[in-house]
C-alpha cells in the first residue's frame, strides 16, 4: 500500500542513508488477473510508478530481494493470466468454475451476487394436492422446507410429482422421492425457484448491490465483452439481475457463449451470440469439473443420509455451523456456500432442557 506517499517514503529512505540505485519493484493487484509490476530504481520509483498510472492495492519492495525477480512471476507466467471472464451465476455450478478459472491467474467475475430465500407457503393443505411440477432443484428444497413449516408427514402425500429438469429430479432423489419427468405434462400445483417465471415462485432472490458496480465497470470503456452461460438457469438470474439493478443497458455490449444448444436458444432473445474461442474451452472445462463436484457431493449425501437418517449438526471449514432436519439440507447448504471439504459430525440435539 501506500503509493499515494510513493514520494515522500523512498525520499525518507533515501534521507536514512539507502542507496539511490537501491532495486525497487512495486506489484499491483498481486496474485490476481489483474496484476502488473514496474522495476525502478529507489530514486526513480515513484515517478516510473506514476507514468505506469499504479494504484493501490500495491505493495513496495525494496533492496537485494527484487533481484529473485526476473521477467515474470510464477502468477504471471499461469495459463489463464492477463484474462478476464464474466460468468452467470448458476447456484449449481459457478463455485467450481470460478474456482478452477482463478488457479489458472484468470480475473473472473461472476453476476449476479444473489441470496435465496424460500417465500411462505402458498397453501396449507398440501394433502389435498393432486400432482405437483417442479422446475428446478430450488424448488424442490423450499418445498420440502415448506411442508416441514405446515407440519405435513410426506409420507401421506397422495399428489404425483412432476420434474422439468434432471437437476430438480436429482434434488428429489436427495428426499427419497421419485418423480416423472416430462417437459409437457400439466400439474395442479407447478413451482419453481428462478426468477421471472410463470409458475408459482418459491424463492425470494435479493441481488446485491455490489454485483451490479462491479458489471457496470467492466463495460465503462464501451467495449463489447463477452458472458459465459452454463445453464438456462444462469439465463434467468442474469437477466433478472440486470432489470432490477437498472443496468440493462450493458446488454447492447454483451457477446454471449452458451455451454450447449438448449441454453443459446434462451439466450438468443436476449443477447448477441457468439461463436465459442479458445478461450471459451477454459471455460467449459471448469463448468464440467465443477459438475462433476456437484454430482460427488450427491452420492456422498445419499451414503451419508443411509448411515445418518437422524437429525444431525453439520459443520463445514469450522465456520457454517447448522441444525436440519434433513442431512440433505443441509449439505446442500454447505455445497451453495461454496464447500469443497465438509465434515458430518453427529450430535445430541438439546431442545427444552433435554435431550432429543
Amino acid at each position: 500500500m501506500g503509493v499515494n506517499n510513493l514520494q515522500q517514503i523512498t525520499d525518507q529512505l533515501l534521507a536514512h542513508g539507502r542507496s539511490r540505485d537501491e532495486p525497487a519493484l512495486i506489484i499491483e493487484w498481486g496474485t490476481t488477473g489483474r496484476q502488473r509490476t514496474v522495476q525502478a530504481s529507489l530514486a526513480t520509483l515513484a515517478l516510473t510508478a506514476k507514468e505506469a498510472s499504479i494504484s493501490n492495492p500495491a505493495i513496495t519492495l525494496v533492496g537485494r530481494v527484487n533481484h529473485v525477480y526476473e521477467t515474470k512471476s510464477w502468477w504471471e507466467r499461469k495459463s489463464g493470466f492477463g484474462q478476464s471472464y464474466i460468468v452467470a451465476y448458476d447456484e449449481h455450478y459457478n463455485e467450481g468454475i470460478q474456482q478452477e478459472l482463478q488457479e489458472t491467474g484468470a480475473n473472473v467475475l461472476v453476476y449476479p451476487h444473489v441470496t435465496s430465500i424460500a417465500k411462505p407457503s402458498p397453501t396449507d393443505n398440501w394433502h389435498d394436492v393432486t400432482s405437483i411440477c417442479f422446475e428446478d432443484a430450488q424448488a424442490v428444497r423450499h418445498w420440502i422446507v415448506w411442508l416441514r413449516e405446515c407440519n405435513v408427514d410426506i409420507r401421506q402425500l397422495r399428489a404425483e410429482l412432476i420434474v422439468r429438469t434432471e437437476c430438480a429430479a436429482k434434488q428429489l432423489e436427495q428426499f427419497g422421492l421419485s418423480a416423472i419427468q416430462d417437459d409437457t405434462r400439466e400439474a395442479e400445483v407447478s413451482l419453481s425457484g428462478l426468477p421471472g417465471t410463470e409458475q408459482i415462485g418459491t424463492t425470494t432472490h435479493t441481488y446485491h448491490p455490489i454485483s451490479h458496480d462491479c458489471l457496470a465497470k467492466q463495460f465503462e470503456s464501451g467495449e463489447r465483452q463477452t458472458v459465459h452461460f452454463p445453464t438456462v438457469e444462469s439465463v434467468s438470474f442474469f437477466v433478472d439481475s440486470l432489470r432490477q439493478g437498472g443496468i440493462d443497458w450493458v446488454a447492447n455490449y454483451i457477446d454471449a457463449i452458451c455451454m450447449d444448444r438448449e441454453v443459446e436458444q434462451v439466450v438468443k432473445p436476449y443477447f448477441a451470440i457468439k461463436e465459442e474461442e479458445h478461450e471459451s474451452d477454459l471455460v467449459r472445462r471448469s463448468w464440467q469439473s465443477g459438475e462433476s463436484r456437484v454430482e460427488q457431493f450427491e452420492r456422498f449425501i445419499h451414503e451419508v443420509m443411509v448411515l445418518y437418517p437422524e437429525p444431525e449438526v453439520f459443520q463445514t471449514y469450522g465456520f457454517i455451523e447448522l441444525s436440519s432436519p434433513t442431512i440433505a439440507e443441509a449439505m446442500n447448504h454447505c455445497v451453495q456456500n461454496g464447500a469443497t471439504e465438509i465434515t458430518v459430525v453427529p450430535v445430541l440435539l438439546l431442545t427444552a432442557g433435554h435431550a432429543s
